[in-house]
């Protein structure tokens, strides 16, 4: 129960993929196959949801508590996708304002402050 709890309340707070749950343990496969085996427990009993991340070349999944504090955003710049996570977003017109907002870079969320999009670069919001 507490390894369940702990990543639970974890996902409350942000998103998480494989990559940004493990660090450098990501890619040895006992690390990998046992969160795999957990994170796929809390999706079926429903504690935990989840996306695959479009433009990913191995259907990265992203993880998230269904009372989660933040709204996720995927984006697309030319032909890459960005991924970002924020407490507060705002609509004004055609454009998407995130507040104190974090980008997945690769294996850690990178604090980006204030981003504004326009209504075509959003791809997604939940």
């Amino acid at each position: 129960m507490g390894f369940d709890y702990a990543l639970l309340e974890g996902l409350k707070s942000r998103p998480e993929t494989y990559k940004t749950l493990l660090g450098d343990a990501y890619g040895r496969n006992t690390m990998t196959t046992l969160m795999s085996l957990q994170m796929n427990k809390a999706v079926r009993r429903g504690q935990a949801f989840v996306t695959t991340l479009e433009g990913t070349r191995f259907k990265e999944r992203m993880f998230f508590h269904p009372d989660k504090e933040y709204v996720v955003v995927i984006g697309i710049n030319g032909r890459e996708f960005k991924y970002y996570f924020t407490p507060r977003i705002e609509w004004s017109g055609a454009q998407l304002t995130l507040h104190s907002a974090r980008e997945l870079r690769d294996d850690s969320w990178v604090d980006k402050g204030i981003i504004v999009m326009d209504k075509g670069e959003v791809v997604r919001c939940f």
